[in-house]
């Protein structure tokens, strides 16, 4: 039987600053749960903004319930509090062990049409969180690739790429002038 359960938590971590990529803490949390869902045939959409949580999470009854004792143990948060759970025919988030998305924006489009004014989704009901959840599965992050865990882009992982062309090209510029003061 497939079930659907949404939570929302606080961070317990200071949040460091990312650049344009995901919170360093979130981009772990973001690959380790890719990694381990694809294996247990879990799926779903975590956002996080203002220091909270928002996690849909879909697939096999006793993994979920084996992952929310998990996700209950775990320090990176606190204040975990289910806000809906059900059975579901189809999985909603079918193309993803684990979605993320930057949608600031959407979702402050959309706090404002509820007339609320901070992303707190702890204070969320049942069909409030299905709607935020709608507007998390509405996104446009591409689908990961079939077999892969997916990657988390992050100014870090940008730096560390640039930090390797300018070695490489160095390097290349070294065996040049070695090349031409032996030759």
């Amino acid at each position: 039987m497939l079930i659907q359960l949404c939570y929302a938590s606080r961070a317990n971590f200071q949040p460091t600053a990312a650049g344009s990529g995901v919170e360093p803490t979130v981009a772990r949390i973001l690959q380790a749960s890719r990694r381990n869902n694809s294996r247990v045939g879990l799926g779903g959409v975590l956002y996080y903004r203002d220091s909270c949580f928002f996690q849909v999470l879909e697939g096999p009854e006793r993994e979920i319930q084996a992952l929310l004792i998990k996700l209950r143990q775990d320090d990176r948060h606190t204040d975990l509090k289910v806000l809906s759970t059900g059975r579901i025919t189809e999985r909603e988030f079918d193309k993803w062990s684990m979605k993320y998305t930057h949608l600031d924006e959407t979702v402050n489009a959309w706090l404002q049409s509820k007339g609320i004014k901070t992303f707190d989704p702890l204070a969320f009901d049942a069909p409030l969180a299905h709607e935020f959840s709608g507007v998390l599965r509405s996104s446009s992050e591409a689908p990961e690739p079939q077999g892969q865990t997916g990657t988390v882009p992050s100014a870090q992982g940008r730096s560390l790429q640039r930090v390797c062309l300018t070695l490489v090209v160095t390097l290349a510029a070294l065996a040049a002038a070695l090349w031409y003061v032996f030759s």
